[in-house]
């Protein structure tokens, strides 16, 4: 187990492929990384999506929660809005699905 005082060189990286590294303690919340990285890269924070080893990162967790070691990515996953809506509404013939129905209904 790692020494709570001793630093760990954590990297971040954005879903264009850019990384950020940053030297931390592994008693660090994520949340407070999670703001650094916002920051740095000027980017809203609620719009930040931070996974380790394809888990979503707690902001309450820390990289001794998690076992991290020096070196660990962690990745940032942007949500993608939106895809394939017109796709699937209207098309000459069909009919609509269930969720289309459902979508129908609350937009007359």
């Amino acid at each position: 187990m790692p020494d709570e005082n001793a630093h760990i060189n954590i990297v971040i990286r954005g879903s264009d492929g850019t990384e950020r590294f940053f030297k931390i303690k592994p008693s660090t919340a994520f949340g407070k990384l999670k703001r650094g990285y916002a920051k740095l890269q000027n980017l809203d924070i609620g719009s930040l999506r931070l996974h380790y080893d394809g888990v979503p990162l707690s902001d309450h967790a820390t990289p001794l929660d998690l076992d991290m070691i020096d070196g660990d990515v962690i990745e940032n996953y942007i949500p993608q809005v939106g895809g394939g809506g017109s796709a699937c509404f209207g098309r000459p013939g069909s009919l609509p699905s269930t969720a289309e129905r459902y979508i129908i209904s609350w937009f007359p």
